[in-house]
């Protein structure tokens, strides 16, 4: 139920949610997706044609071998395979070597990589935008909803 306190706080989880989720977003498609995009400039698409990290144009490779279990490892293939992750002492154990791996694209992800992140080029305005729109909602919300609902006290 909501009240009169709880009300705005509610409309600011939302637009820290919402500024979360955007940036996550760039992150995911600027940063990790810069492999993807090298992947396919190169085309490396299927196993014969991976291709070692050193022949690709990528920044930030230290983050790859965390993303390789995340968001890229739907669309990214790694030969030689990685060895199952083991969990010792709560932490998870990578299990190949991100200087010596080829990467590739499976056939079957092509498309996906291709519309998730492909050409498309977003920039730093998007999620600053999107949380500016959502943060002046919340605020129009804010002023206008208690005039059409009654919130208790």
């Amino acid at each position: 139920m909501f009240t009169q306190t709880t009300f705005p706080i509610l409309l600011g989880a939302v637009v820290l949610g919402v500024a979360a989720a955007s940036f996550y977003s760039y992150y995911t498609r600027t940063v990790l997706g810069s492999l993807v995009r090298a992947l396919l400039d190169a085309a490396a698409v299927g196993e014969k044609q991976a291709t070692p990290l050193a022949d690709l144009d990528v920044k930030r490779p230290a983050r790859l071998r965390r993303a390789m279990r995340g968001p890229l490892a739907r669309v990214v293939g790694v030969t030689p395979a990685p060895k199952p992750a083991s969990r010792r002492l709560g932490t998870l154990q990578d299990r190949f070597e991100i200087e010596t791996a080829r990467f590739f694209i499976p056939e079957a992800a092509e498309a996906k990589a291709r519309g998730s992140y492909g050409k498309h080029v977003e920039t730093i305005l998007t999620p600053i935008l999107t949380t500016l729109f959502f943060a002046v909602l919340a605020v129009l919300v804010y002023l206008f909803l208690p005039n059409f609902v009654e919130i208790p006290m």
